[in-house]
């Protein structure tokens, strides 16, 4: 068994594909402390005017030998092309990506005004 075959890969919840099955090579995973973690691999061999194997938002899943390596959102695949060779290359990101682009605001209540001297 090829270590590729370890190493697969779902979209969405579908069927898993090994890596090679897919196409993908080149994978690294970036792990950031309280920041987003990355990971991002190149379809190898992919027409720049080819459908894309994942679109922004799809739900990634990555496991290693069954069990859970990395699972994030797909960003916007790139699309690149040299003289000799086209690829797509992907990025999927931790949730830690939409808390960081998130903005927080506590809503300001109206004050109330406290009479100084109620009437009975």
């Amino acid at each position: 068994m090829n270590a590729a075959d370890f190493w697969q890969i779902s979209v969405n919840g579908g069927t898993a594909q090994t890596f090679a099955q897919s196409f993908f090579r080149n994978v690294r995973r970036a792990l950031g402390h309280t920041d987003t973690d990355v990971l991002s691999f190149t379809a190898s061999g992919r027409a720049i005017d080819a459908a894309p194997l994942m679109s922004f938002g799809d739900a990634v899943a990555v496991t290693r030998n069954g069990k859970p390596f990395f699972a994030g959102m797909a960003l916007q695949p790139r699309l690149v092309g040299q003289n000799n060779e086209e690829n797509h290359l992907y990025t999927v990101v931790s949730p830690w990506y939409d808390l960081a682009r998130t903005f927080y605001q506590q809503a300001n209540l109206p004050a109330v005004p406290v009479p100084i001297n109620p009437e009975p």
